[in-house]
């Protein structure tokens, strides 16, 4: 799933090859982007006073993480690896309450995190030994594009993990783990190489901005480890 991955499909099996200058000698054989034609069509139906509503954001909001993911599971298709590509969509579906409107319904939603075997059986299905799908984006029960909050991959990580009882989580980003205090405004702060998930909400709760402080109610529950990496090496890990 890229990090900081149109309707839901299965693996895009497109071919061509991609036509800017600055790419135009590398083919991708099996996949082209989703999103852009269904991204034009919305900014030439933007209005202004449709442009603040929470299900339009989403949608467009979205298009990023759609686009992203493809170029990522083209560029490791070209490189030899066995990988699909998945509309998150197809494998997340938030967990709307009586009360849930607007913004929060659509730009900040949660899913559920018990077992889902049909989510092992649809990946199984697919034939590849790597999948790529998105961070942050899933559907409502309607079918709609939703949100999971701002920078929510971490949580689409979490709820993937527990649907599948996944042994292990692995977030990559671009810090080395969590600190005691934000080593650029701290120069003393510390790495913390293990730490409960108490210790990791409470430093989520406070603006550690590695680990979503949603994620970790999934990962808890079903007592799945979450190790933090920068490049090759690895460091915090909550358990």
């Amino acid at each position: 799933m890229t990090r900081r991955p149109g309707a839901p499909s299965s693996t895009n099996s497109s071919h061509g090859t991609w036509g800017s200058p600055l790419n135009s000698a590398w083919t991708a054989p099996r996949y082209s982007i989703p999103g852009i034609a269904e991204l034009k069509s919305q900014a030439d139906s933007l209005q202004i006073d449709t442009a603040s509503d929470p299900r339009t954001r989403a949608r467009i909001l979205a298009q990023g993480e759609l686009m992203a993911s493809s170029l990522a599971a083209a560029w490791l298709g070209a490189a030899g690896l066995d990988v699909g590509w998945r509309d998150a969509r197809s494998l997340l579906v938030s967990d709307e309450q009586p009360d849930q409107r607007g913004a929060r319904r659509f730009l900040a939603a949660t899913c559920r995190f018990e077992p889902d075997p049909r989510l092992a059986k649809i990946l199984s299905a697919s034939g590849t030994t790597v999948t790529v799908t998105q961070g942050c984006v899933a559907a409502s029960p309607a079918g709609e594009t939703v949100l999971l909050g701002r920078e929510g991959s971490d949580t689409s990580a979490a709820y993937l993990a527990a649907h599948l009882g996944a042994q292990r989580v692995e977030i990559w980003t671009d810090v080395p783990g969590m600190f005691t205090a934000d080593p650029k405004q701290v120069p003393s702060a510390r790495l913390l190489v293990a730490l409960h998930y108490d210790e990791a909400r409470e430093l989520a709760a406070t603006g550690s901005r590695v680990l979503h402080p949603r994620c970790l109610a999934p990962l808890e529950a079903h007592g799945i480890p979450c190790s933090s990496a920068a490049s090759a090496v690895r460091i915090s890990t909550v358990r």
